[in-house]
């Protein structure tokens, strides 16, 4: 997966309020930027709640 700029969940992340959501959001990173998922059943073997939402082009 091509992940577009991991400066903005570090900019999230550093926001006061939301620094607890660093290690949840960096373990997503990692995961991301490894996978290669094809469809919603693959993101799901990771991420068991996941849904889908919208579409990208």
């Amino acid at each position: 997966m091509r992940i577009v700029s991991h400066r903005k969940l570090k900019e999230f992340y550093e926001t006061k309020g939301y620094e607890d959501s660093r290690i949840a959001l960096e373990r997503w990173y990692d995961i991301a930027e490894k996978a290669e998922w094809k469809n919603l059943s693959d993101i799901k073997v990771d991420f068991l709640s996941v849904d889908y939402h919208g579409s990208f082009i």
